[in-house]
């Protein structure tokens, strides 16, 4: 695949690492690249993976008006992870949910929109305190139909059911010839050469299974 992959697979490898550099370095990328669906769709699990250990370093990106307000989104996702995964950070989180009611330039429509989506998370800690926040805020921003009263009184009373995603997936070859038949459409290899993958086996023996399924999918 083209450059243009770099910065989508680093992201994933460096989850992966789980190290303090490694963390530094997905920060440099997305907020350096401009990451699209990959960071609504998979930011979020991906700083999840570094663990309550990064709890602090993840919040600081939430509250960081240098990132795309959907980096910061997915920060937050990622807490939320976070707490319901290890079963701590809890109270660290709903106070950093109040001091983004306060910080937040409600003159930026985009970023009330991202508050917006924050508040199903938020709703979903059950704090008293924080869930009467996020109602006076549903009341002063009407105009903003991105989540129902119903939502917020559902989550705040059952709960939310998170799922975490194992980074790895995204190199299975399934994920990557998927990937491939999307930007490039058919690939161009004879299932006798060797497998792309690397194995050192023929394609027909190692992937081209996972080419057919991918070839004839409903993309």
């Amino acid at each position: 695949m083209s450059d243009g992959w770099f910065p989508i697979h680093s992201i994933f490898i460096l989850s992966i690492m789980k190290s303090r550099e490694s963390f530094e370095a997905l920060k440099r990328i997305v907020k350096k690249y401009d990451l699209g669906d990959w960071v609504t769709e998979d930011l979020h699990y991906l700083l999840a993976n570094f663990g309550f250990e990064f709890f602090d370093d993840i919040a600081e990106i939430v509250k960081d008006r240098g990132y795309d307000p959907w980096v910061r989104y997915a920060a937050y996702r990622a807490l939320f992870i976070i707490c319901k995964e290890e079963g701590k950070g809890r109270e660290k989180l709903v106070e950093l949910s109040k001091r983004l009611f306060e910080i937040i330039d409600e003159s930026d429509e985009v970023e009330v929109d991202i508050m917006c989506l924050m508040l199903e998370y938020m709703a979903a800690l059950r704090d008293e305190d924080l869930y009467s926040i996020v109602l006076r805020f549903v009341e002063k921003h009407r105009g903003w139909d991105i989540v129902s009263l119903k939502d917020l009184e559902e989550v705040y009373e059952h709960g939310m059911e998170i799922e975490k995603i194992d980074p790895w997936q995204h190199f299975h070859p399934r994920t990557l010839l998927r990937l491939y038949k999307i930007n490039y459409g058919n690939l161009k290899l004879d299932k006798y050469e060797p497998c792309i993958c690397g194995s050192g086996k023929k394609f027909k023996y190692c992937c081209w299974k996972y080419w057919k399924e991918v070839r004839w999918s409903d993309l």
